[in-house]
């Protein structure tokens, strides 16, 4: 059956430990869980049943917390979930061959480092919580990182190999996700947006050879800025509110920029598309661009 950490108490669990699921069962937490794995001595958790029996293994409840280090967790349902903690911390643990590595709901402070979500149905969930990504892997899942709310922060990480590298406004969500030095590499498309009527501050980041666009953002708002987008189906699309500026636009397949309606477009270098610079369908301010060379015109 499940297992048990009741509020006011502490279980922590030693390297080298093994886990192995029976059933459909869960450690449930109401307390607090230390898992103490350190690097060449991980806990694992898995499966007995991979093929027919997965659950999810570790569920952290309103007001309980984790700490959580050097732990592998394979072929589960969901490898943690989490739903009203207080705070959650994981680092330099492996998620793989789940449908979910990672569930966030509601968290008032999840820290996520040094982490590697690989061959999942999606990487890691994120709703209406507060949450910093930094130093992570989220490699040939169906989606790497799936964003639904909150106030999102994410760094320094690589995102390669998933259908959508990263996808925000499940459920429609209103949030915040900042995303900054990371590298969105051969995913089918880098950045989706699906009409969250958020924010976004994209800074810094090289999205280079997805094949479908590089950013598909509707609905959202914010800015695109300082990164290096090239090698894709299609550079950026946006149908909302985002101001592209100060980014190296180059060799993408189809168009640089598609934009539905009216935004701010400055500074960008635009050049070497197999299709228009850039397509404006409404009343766009495009202003001290360099646009060259691209393979339709360069402003349509």
């Amino acid at each position: 059956g499940n297992l048990g950490v009741d509020a006011g108490v502490k279980l922590r669990i030693e390297p080298g430990v093994v886990v192995v699921f029976k059933g459909r069962y869960s450690i449930l937490v109401d307390g607090m869980l230390e898992v103490a794995g350190v690097e060449g001595d991980s806990v694992l958790f898995t499966s007995l049943y991979p093929d027919s029996v997965r659950g999810d293994f570790i569920y952290f409840r309103s007001g309980s917390s984790a700490d959580i280090r050097y732990a592998v967790f394979e072929y589960a349902n969901t490898g943690i979930r989490a739903n009203g903690a207080l705070k959650v911390e994981v680092r330099n643990s492996r998620f793989s061959f789940s449908s979910i590595g990672m569930a966030d709901t509601s968290v008032n402070s999840v820290s996520i480092s040094g982490n590697r979500f690989s061959f999942n149905g999606t990487g890691l969930s994120l709703n209406n919580s507060n949450v910093s990504v930094e130093v992570c892997e989220f490699l040939n899942n169906s989606t790497g990182l799936n964003i639904g709310g909150g106030s999102v922060f994410i760094s320094g990480s690589i995102i390669r190999g998933n259908v959508y590298g990263i996808y925000n406004g499940y459920g429609y969500g209103y949030g915040s996700v900042k995303l900054t030095d990371c590298d969105l590499v051969g995913n089918g498309t880098g950045f989706y947006n699906s009409w969250s009527y958020g924010w976004i501050d994209v800074f810094g980041n090289r999205v280079r050879n997805n094949s479908g666009w590089g950013f598909e953002l509707y609905g959202v708002s914010g800015s695109l800025r300082r990164n290096v987008i090239e090698g894709n189906g299609g550079g950026v699309l946006v149908d909302g509110g985002v101001e592209i500026s100060d980014n190296l636009i180059s060799n993408n397949l189809g168009r640089g920029i598609y934009v539905s309606g009216g935004i701010n477009i400055f500074r960008n270098r635009i050049s070497l598309n197999g299709d228009d610079g850039i397509y404006s369908g409404g009343d766009s301010q495009i202003k001290y661009n360099d646009i060259t060379y691209n393979g339709g015109d360069g402003i349509e």
